[in-house]
């Protein structure tokens, strides 16, 4: 309220600082390892699930996701900590970003000269993204791969995937709406932490299945109340135990 926060104690290590804890016991993981990949992959499953549900299924969520954000508790779950910054979207918006991925999904290994650019445009320009007028007929395309699509290594129209390059599609646009700005801030966090550790992971796959039942005739939206005390503290996984416990067969094989 006003005048009461309550708060509670996550007893975890920060993602960034995982790697120092795991040394602390006695765990040294190699970067690229089999191991660390193996990790990665649970961390990105769990938090691939726990914003699918916020977003598509609750239409609430964390809107300040980075490693410092992200605990690994005691016993190998992960949680996202600091709800200081949430955001509600609306069912319409909802929608757009669904049939997005969708629309990522059903054209997902087409040579670039059969993708639909248009309905990539279309579909940019319902959900309120503006590009500037000398960006390429790809730019909507290379974006939405961009941001979504986390396992594409190469992008239509000779865009890039470095943020840092001028060849970067997010360069062609003019500006975005408020709601897909904070969307697309988990979207990188996940982007960010697959290349991080060498992890081939599509976003857009991964979320198929929240977008089409979003899509479905039995879609209604929810109503306007506190968030469920299900998303106050995410949808966890267990992928901290299968590192340490194969760290530890590794170990014991040398």
């Amino acid at each position: 309220s006003k005048r009461v926060l309550c708060m509670d104690f996550v007893p975890g290590v920060p993602l960034s600082r995982v790697r120092g804890e795991l040394q602390r016991r006695g765990l040294a993981i190699e970067e690229g390892s089999r191991a660390e990949k193996l990790f990665g992959r649970g961390l990105l499953s769990a938090l691939t699930e726990a914003f699918g549900v916020m977003i598509f299924e609750e239409g609430f969520f964390h809107a300040d996701p980075h490693p410092g954000n992200v605990f690994v508790l005691p016993d190998s779950s992960v949680a996202l900590i600091d709800f200081g910054q949430t955001k509600r979207i609306g069912y319409k918006f909802r929608r757009q970003l669904a049939e997005l991925v969708v629309e990522i999904c059903d054209n997902d290994g087409k040579a670039e000269e059969n993708l639909p650019f248009e309905k990539f445009a279309s579909l940019a320009d319902k959900q309120g993204v503006k590009f500037f007028p000398d960006a390429k007929k790809e730019c909507a395309a290379a974006l939405a791969l961009w941001l979504i699509d986390t396992s594409r290594t190469t992008l239509p129209g000779g865009y890039v995937s470095n943020e840092l390059s001028p060849d970067c599609p997010v360069r062609g646009v003019a500006s975005f709406p408020r709601d897909f700005v904070l969307v697309c801030r988990t979207t990188l966090l996940i982007r960010g932490l697959a290349m991080r550790l060498g992890v081939e992971w599509s976003l857009a796959k991964a979320w198929r299945g929240y977008a089409e039942r979003s899509l479905g005739d039995n879609a209604i939206e929810p109503a306007k109340v506190a968030a469920a005390p299900l998303i106050a503290f995410g949808v966890w996984t267990r992928p901290l135990a299968w590192l340490w416990n194969l760290t530890r067969r590794m170990k014991g094989k040398r």
